[in-house]
C-alpha cells in the first residue's frame, strides 16, 4: 500500500509542475501574439495530439508557439506545428527549427503560407535525403542567408541549392556557409566595387542585360553561372582562379564559392532534387515518431492530458497534499504494526482512498 501511494505521489508531484508549465506557456503565448483567447483555449486543448503526432511533448509544441507569437508570425499554430515537423524529420533542435522558418518566413514574406513553407521544407529535406547534407546545416544556412538571398533576387529553391552544393563540398557548418552565401550575393550585385566589376570586365561578363528595353542588374545566379563556365575552363594553376575568389568570395567565403563554381551541375541536381520533394518531410518524421522517446513522449502527452482534463492545477494539489498526509499516518501506524498489521490496515484505508477528489 505503501509502494503503490508512494509512485502515484510520485507521479502528481513530476506532472503538477508540467502543467503548470503548460499553462505558462500559453499565457506567454497571448501576451505576445494577436491570438484569441478562444484560439489560445483550442491551441492548448490540441497541444497534446498534436505533439504526439510528432513524438514530441506538448511543452515542446508550445515553446515552438511562443517563439513564432514573439516573431509575429500570422498562423502561429500552423507554424509551431511545422517546426515540430522539422524538428522531427531532420533530428534538429526546436531553437534551429524556429528560427529556420521564421527567417524564411520573414525573408520570403510568405505570411505564414503553411503551403509554401510546407514546400520549402519538403524541397529541403529531399535534398538532405539523397545526398551527406544534414537538414541541420540545410536549416542553419537558411536562417543566415534568407534575407539577404531574398533581397538580392534569389529564389528560396536556388538558395536551398546552392547550400546544399556547398556544404557537399566543404568541411564547413551550415551557419559559415549561409554567412558566406550573404555575403557573395551582397558582392555580386555591387557595381561601385572596381575589384568585383574589374573581374568580370577581365573575363567579358557584362553584370547587366536588356530585358523588355530596360537594363537590368544580373542577379546572382545568373552571374555565377556564367562565371562557372569561365571558372571551370580554367587551369588548375590559374591565377584568374585565385582572382575571382579573393575579389568575389572575399578572404573568408572562397571555400564556399569555389565549391559552387567548380561544379554547376551539381547544382542543378539540387534544383531537380528540391522540385520532387513533395511531402518527403512528412514521410521521414515517421522513423523518429515511432521510436522509443516518440513513444514515451506520447505516454507522457497521455497522462498530462488525462490529468489536465479532470483536476485543475489547484485540485492537483489538493490531492497531493491530502496522498501526504495519508501516507504519513500509515507509515506512523505500520511503523508500529509490522508487516503483518499494515495489510489489514493497506486494505482498510483502500476503500477511504476513493473518497479523496470526490468533489471535482
Amino acid at each position: 500500500m505503501n509502494s503503490i501511494l508512494k509512485n502515484l505521489i510520485s507521479k502528481l508531484t513530476d506532472t503538477i509542475p508540467k502543467l503548470t508549465k503548460t499553462d505558462t506557456l500559453l499565457t506567454r503565448i497571448g501576451k505576445n501574439s494577436n491570438i484569441t483567447k478562444s484560439e489560445l483555449k483550442a491551441l492548448g486543448d490540441t497541444a497534446y495530439d498534436t505533439a504526439s503526432k510528432y513524438g514530441k511533448t506538448a511543452a515542446s509544441y508550445l515553446s515552438s508557439a511562443e517563439a513564432m507569437a514573439k516573431a509575429h508570425a500570422e498562423n502561429v499554430k500552423a507554424m509551431a506545428e511545422l517546426s515540430l515537423l522539422a524538428q522531427t524529420a531532420g533530428d534538429i533542435s526546436s531553437d534551429t527549427a524556429d528560427k529556420y522558418l521564421i527567417a524564411a518566413n520573414a525573408a520570403y514574406d510568405l505570411k505564414s503560407n503553411v503551403k509554401d513553407l510546407s514546400e520549402l521544407l519538403n524541397g529541403q529535406y529531399s535534398i538532405t535525403a539523397n545526398t551527406s547534407v544534414s537538414l541541420e546545416d540545410m536549416a542553419s544556412a537558411t536562417s543566415e542567408a534568407a534575407s539577404s538571398a531574398a533581397h538580392y533576387g534569389v529564389a528560396i529553391e536556388e538558395l536551398s541549392s546552392l547550400i546544399a552544393v556547398a556544404a557537399s563540398s566543404t568541411n564547413e557548418s551550415g551557419t559559415e556557409i549561409g554567412k558566406s552565401l550573404a555575403s557573395v550575393f551582397e558582392n555580386l550585385q555591387n557595381v561601385n566595387d572596381s575589384s568585383v566589376t574589374g573581374i568580370f570586365d577581365s573575363l567579358n561578363i557584362s553584370m547587366t542585360i536588356m530585358e523588355d528595353g530596360v537594363k537590368r542588374l544580373k542577379t546572382p545566379i545568373e552571374l555565377l553561372k556564367e562565371l562557372s563556365e569561365v571558372y571551370s575552363s580554367l587551369g588548375v594553376n590559374s591565377g584568374l582562379k585565385d582572382n575571382i575568389l579573393s575579389n568575389i568570395g572575399g578572404d573568408y567565403n572562397s571555400n564556399t564559392l569555389s565549391a559552387i563554381l567548380s561544379d554547376w551541375s551539381a547544382y542543378e541536381e539540387m534544383l531537380t532534387l528540391y522540385s520532387a520533394g513533395s511531402s518527403s518531410a512528412f514521410e521521414g518524421t515517421e522513423l523518429s515518431a515511432d521510436s522509443l522517446s516518440g513513444a514515451l513522449a506520447r505516454l507522457n502527452n497521455t497522462w498530462e492530458d488525462t490529468l489536465g482534463n479532470v483536476m485543475s492545477s489547484d485540485e492537483l494539489t489538493t490531492t497531493a497534499n491530502s496522498l501526504n498526509s495519508l501516507i504519513s499516518i500509515i507509515n506512523h501506524i505500520t511503523d508500529k504494526l509490522g508487516s503483518l498489521g499494515s495489510i489489514g490496515l493497506g486494505a482498510g484505508l483502500f476503500s477511504g482512498l476513493k473518497n479523496i477528489g470526490k468533489s471535482i
